[in-house]
């Protein structure tokens, strides 16, 4: 379900367009990586530990 998520959100993305989640699972990040995107684990907000940003590659 998360592939088909991911790819369907690939497919939607502009060129170089960006995204940021409140989730830093690792199902998710390794997903969305497969799905063409650069992950990187930030800081969180709001008393959360890690939560994820990135962008498609071209």
């Amino acid at each position: 379900m998360i592939d088909s998520i991911d790819t369907a959100m690939a497919q939607l993305t502009h060129n170089s367009g960006s995204f940021a989640t409140f989730t830093s699972a690792g199902v998710v990040r390794r997903a969305l990586t497969q799905a063409g995107f650069v992950v990187k684990k930030i800081p969180g907000f709001a008393g959360k530990r890690e939560m994820m940003r990135g962008w498609e590659t071209i």
